[in-house]
């Protein structure tokens, strides 16, 4: 049998070996948030995933300049699903100077996409009041993602209606609790901002995504994702696609969640909105046809 100098050899070897292959997922964890390192989708496979852009307007209504953005998916020809607090500061009012656009563009800053949205914002009623500058559940108190009872969803209305893009298609109620829901890898879809420390002057305009999954369904409001996130400023509002079959297209999407909150880092949290429950999809509904005075069939 070995002598116990040698078994002990063999256990250092084992401890050294361990911790070399511990270390490229420590670093990983410790690696800052890499733009880089999403999916840019230039084949417009997301094509009814948008930007909503708040501009800033000369005397003539031309845009000259950007306050902010957030991501957000078509979910009817005129319909716009965001972050509720993207869409809370506009209760509020919006300056004369200032207008709101959707893009679908690939490259949301080609101001050619640029579609205009009416200046009636509409966060879920669950949402505190957000005036301006808002509030981001990442960077403010006013509540934070994961708060019991909060839905942090918006819709955004364009003046006219989009007839060339397939809206998205909205989940059948539950499904993140199904064990399909937990098992299948989803798909998150935005237009985030390069860094967590970056400002909206140094965004690059693209439509970026990447594969999470389900970790958690903490209640009727709230779900949690994989981390590292991924998920950064602009991200907001973005969706979460599941694809009801392996390798399926755009007609098998449907979408479970909004995003909420990637972390003050970008990688640290990934708590977003439910979007499979009949308490939102009610409210979605009644809103549509509340603002539009038609019924609109947004899924499942």
């Amino acid at each position: 049998k070995p002598s116990w100098s040698h078994t002990k050899t063999i256990v250092r070897f084992l401890i050294v070996l361990g911790w070399l292959l511990a270390m490229p997922m420590t670093a990983g964890a410790e690696d800052p948030f890499d733009i880089n390192a999403l999916a840019i989708d230039d084949e417009n496979r997301f094509s009814n995933v948008g930007a909503f852009i708040v501009a800033v307007v000369d005397d003539s209504g031309n845009p000259v300049g950007r306050r902010a953005h957030c991501s957000g998916v078509l979910i009817a020809q005129r319909v716009f699903l965001t972050a509720g607090h993207c869409t809370g500061p506009g209760k509020f009012g919006i300056p004369p100077n200032v207008k709101l656009f959707v893009s679908f563009g690939v490259n949301a800053l080609d101001q050619s996409t640029w579609l205009a949205a009416t200046r009636m914002t509409f966060p879920h009623p669950s949402l505190p009041p957000c005036p301006p500058p808002g509030c981001d559940p990442t960077t403010s108190n006013i509540f934070h993602a994961g708060d019991p009872g909060i839905q942090d969803t918006g819709l955004v209305f364009l003046e006219e209606p989009v007839h060339h893009i397939a809206p998205g298609r909205l989940a059948a109620p539950g499904f993140l609790e199904t064990l399909k829901g937990a098992r299948t890898p989803m798909t998150i879809v935005g237009y985030p901002l390069p860094s967590s420390d970056a400002e909206e002057g140094d965004w690059d305009g693209l439509r970026r995504f990447r594969t999470s999954r389900l970790t958690a369904v903490l209640d009727d409001t709230w779900a949690t994702w994989s981390l590292p996130s991924n998920v950064c400023f602009g991200d907001s509002g973005g969706p979460i696609f599941l694809n009801l079959r392996p390798g399926g297209g755009a007609q098998t999407e449907r979408l479970v969640a909004n995003v909420s909150d990637g972390g003050i880092d970008c990688l640290s949290a990934n708590t977003n909105a439910r979007l499979d429950t009949e308490a939102v999809q009610t409210w979605i509904r009644q809103t549509i046809r509340e603002v539009l005075g038609e019924s609109v069939e947004t899924g499942n």
